[in-house]
């Protein structure tokens, strides 16, 4: 019966797991056959003990276990080698190739890309969940391209309208495909995509501002997708903080240009990006606080000490003691 309520604690734990994007199905069939398998191993029936145990021996990785590995590699030297050879070729003839060509050449990626990774079977492998979310980029920038290249040499609209369509088709496709994987490389690219449209929407609708606007809008999609993540609406967590701190910086950077209040808001997303990683502990709060701190707060100290070289020096200084209290943490929080 202890058996049972066991095996059942295991999978409810697995499940809870999924749901919140910490695992993947096949990392959750990993554990569940591990586990498995505990009772064989300790009646001598299970698999040799793990290496540098005592009386093991290192057991060499089987073919099938070295096979995602081979294929994820050939699959990224030939992606290498198809566009470092593309480059090479468009270089070389770049004022002779025809828009249609340009045209057809990203649309044929795209396809061929988007139809790669979704024929790809990976197991939960992650070698070749790695490989699919690579090829799966490829087609979202590639897509993007096409889009943009349409509206430009062929539909002749401008910039803004090109840039738009461009960036919400990117928006939609790498949202429909992190919505398939739950993937970090498609979650990443769904926010770059949308930002990106967020601060072109904003332009359009304000033609006369300048950075700070859309500065400002990329800023605020960051605060309510790294919202999202924190409450696990939006998986992987952690993909999700990294692309939100990104975009607060970015977009932070980019309202202080020339906007004097976005001095005040660059230096209060880094304070309260450290102030939120020394309350709760986390060290990637702290990494990216320490990561503007270093390059917000030099700029901020020669707008009002221009040309004093005690600026400078006392924004490294600062940014040496929040890396160093960065350091402090992480080292701190492994030993406890």
């Amino acid at each position: 019966m202890s058996k049972i309520i066991v095996e059942g604690d295991l999978r409810g734990q697995l499940t809870r797991w999924m749901a919140a994007g910490l695992i993947d199905a096949g990392q959750a069939s990993k554990i569940a056959d591990s586990e498995a398998a505990r009772p064989r191993q300790a009646a001598g029936h299970g698999p040799p003990a793990p290496a540098g145990a005592a009386g093991s021996r290192p057991e060499a990785i089987s073919p099938r276990q070295r096979l995602p590995l081979v294929v994820e590699v050939l699959g990224y030297l030939g992606a290498v080698i198809a566009i470092a050879a593309g480059a090479a070729v468009v270089e070389h003839f770049w004022h002779h190739v025809p828009p249609g060509a340009v045209l057809g050449f990203t649309g044929i990626v795209a396809l061929a890309m988007l139809a790669v990774g979704a024929v790809l079977r990976t197991g939960g492998r992650a070698a070749l969940g790695r490989l699919r979310g690579v090829l799966w980029l490829a087609s979202t920038i590639s897509a993007t391209t096409f889009v943009a290249v349409l509206g430009d040499e062929f539909w002749h609209l401008s910039g803004t309208t090109v840039a738009l369509l461009s960036e919400g088709a990117g928006t939609a496709l790498a949202a429909v495909l992190w919505w398939r994987t739950r993937a970090t490389l498609q979650h990443l690219a769904a926010f770059a995509e949308a930002a990106a449209l967020a601060g072109t929407a904003v332009h359009a609708m304000a033609p006369g501002t300048t950075a700070w606007a859309p500065g400002l809008a990329i800023w605020g999609l960051a605060v309510l997708w790294g919202i999202a993540a924190h409450r696990g609406y939006l998986t992987p967590p952690t993909a999700g903080l990294v692309a939100a701190y990104i975009g607060l910086l970015v977009g932070a950077q980019w309202v202080m240009i020339d906007y004097t209040a976005g001095r005040v808001l660059a230096v209060g997303t880094v304070a309260a990006l450290l102030a939120a990683g020394i309350a709760l502990h986390r060290v990637l709060h702290i990494a990216f606080g320490a990561a503007g701190a270093l390059i917000i707060l030099p700029q901020v100290a020669d707008r009002y000490l221009p040309g004093s070289a005690l600026a400078a020096l006392s924004a490294c200084a600062v940014g040496l003691v929040l890396l160093g209290s960065a350091l402090w943490l992480a080292r701190s929080r492994k030993a406890g």
